[in-house]
């Protein structure tokens, strides 16, 4: 900063009202230093270039030797470099967003000491921080919990003519905009030289996550039933305009949740572009519960294994969600079915049905297979009762044969109480038992 107080003597006073300094052009880069007295409210300010004699002096401004006008223009010398920056948008919520900065020296001399900075700052007036940000250099380093909004690194000596690619890698843990500073900076003929790019980021989601639970017979399912199986399904929508790769999934059932099966992913490696969904099943089991009624239940945690597929070399990330929002019901009747699932033409084969009493106390039931056509014949008598201790099941199999090949509909079974009198079945266990079964040609008729 130049001295103003040695041109003036002791008996003078200067006001100075009002300071501006511009730094950087589109065309050139300089400092514009512009100072207001008090007797002069808005003065016109004309751009006065330095003579060379007030430019420098072995590298350096001479502050003393510059004359004392409102605006003073100090040039720097450009940098004779070309910077660009490799990049395709957008970027992806807590992915490791690879960019290649690629340097040439134009100079005609070999560039030595040049220091490579790279800054984020954000493009959101109401957030004025950035460290949701973090840049670095090498994806291991990326891959650490930390955040920082600067790096930095010197080459020691970029050669005439030379040309240096460096990665860059961004992880962004909101989605809101920001500014990437890429600055080149460098001494030569004794001058600071600096050439700088801002490269805006857009992040978005990479997907969005939508999960539903059907009973067996895929009907969708208000609320769950206790200690009766479910499968939950799981849609994965991608929602960015560039593919990504599911790599794998994996799924945690939570203490009240039992697996009716080995939990494998089904979505391996798996490219995904916009607006794609994929979509897997888990067939899980609900533990027991104390009262009637269990709202919120935890089922468990679901994660993604992801990444970028244009640029198979990063590391997958992780995403994991927590799926909750669950009601579970106590049902004092559970019917368990068991059946084929294809049977062949004209050849005998049985269903059995098995009913569970959950209450504390003895349920007799009236069953009956009701005919609804010949084409599934019944043998053997359709209507029976049944005695079902508490916290217990009994067992009803019938014997059938089809007499059509295809898609044929099933009689229909129905179960009443008899005692005690109060209790009623719930008519939506009807929506749980298979109404269908299909009807192959028998081997014996080839």
């Amino acid at each position: 900063m130049p001295n103003f107080a040695r041109f003036f003597s002791k008996s003078t006073f200067l006001r100075i009202t009002s300071v501006s300094l511009t730094y950087g052009m589109t065309n050139e880069t300089h400092v514009d230093f512009q100072w207001r007295n008090s007797l002069q409210s808005n003065p016109s300010f004309q751009q006065i270039s330095l003579t060379p004699k007030w430019r420098t002096k072995a590298g350096h401004i001479l502050w003393e030797n510059l004359p004392i006008r409102r605006k003073t223009n100090i040039i720097m010398r450009a940098a004779e470099v070309k910077l660009t920056v490799e990049h395709q948008l957008p970027v992806l919520l807590y992915e490791s967003y690879p960019m290649k900065i690629q340097i040439k020296n134009c100079e005609n001399v070999d560039i030595h000491s040049a220091t490579l900075t790279c800054t984020c700052s954000t493009s959101d007036d109401n957030s004025q921080t950035s460290d949701d940000t973090f840049l670095s250099y090498s994806i291991t380093d990326s891959n650490t919990e930390t955040t920082a909004h600067l790096c930095s690194m010197t080459f020691e000596k970029i050669k005439k003519d030379a040309e240096i690619d460096q990665d860059l890698y961004v992880r962004c843990n909101t989605n809101r905009s920001r500014d990437i500073t890429i600055r080149l900076s460098y001494e030569r003929l004794n001058l600071h030289c600096m050439k700088e790019i801002i490269i805006q980021l857009a992040v978005v989601n990479p997907f969005s996550i939508q999960f539903q639970t059907m009973g067996m017979m895929m009907e969708p399912l208000a609320s769950l039933r206790a200690q009766e199986p479910f499968i939950l399904m799981i849609d994965t929508k991608c929602t960015s305009t560039i593919p990504i790769t599911i790599v794998s999934s994996s799924f945690k059932p939570s203490q009240f949740v039992i697996s009716e099966c080995a939990i494998e992913s089904q979505v391996d490696n798996i490219q995904l572009k916009l607006d794609e969904v994929v979509t897997e099943g888990f067939c899980l089991r609900t533990q027991s519960i104390a009262a009637p009624i269990v709202q919120n239940l935890l089922v468990g945690e679901y994660s993604l294994y992801w990444k970028r597929s244009s640029h198979p070399h990063i590391p997958e990330l992780c995403t994991t969600f927590s799926l909750s929002d669950f009601n579970v019901e106590q049902q004092q009747v559970y019917i368990e079915v068991t059946i084929p699932n294809h049977v062949p033409l004209q050849e005998p084969f049985q269903i059995n049905y098995r009913i569970h009493n959950r209450s504390n106390i003895v349920h007799e039931y009236k069953v009956n297979l009701e005919q609804i056509n010949l084409i599934v014949a019944v043998s053997g008598s359709t209507i029976t009762s049944l005695l079902v201790p508490p916290h217990s099941s009994s067992d009803v199999s019938y014997t059938l044969v089809a007499t059509l090949c295809g898609f044929v509909q099933l009689p229909k079974f129905k179960l009443s109480m008899i005692r005690p009198q109060s209790q009623e079945v719930d008519e939506s266990i009807d929506k749980t038992l298979p109404t269908h079964i299909f009807v192959v040609p028998s081997s014996k008729n080839e």
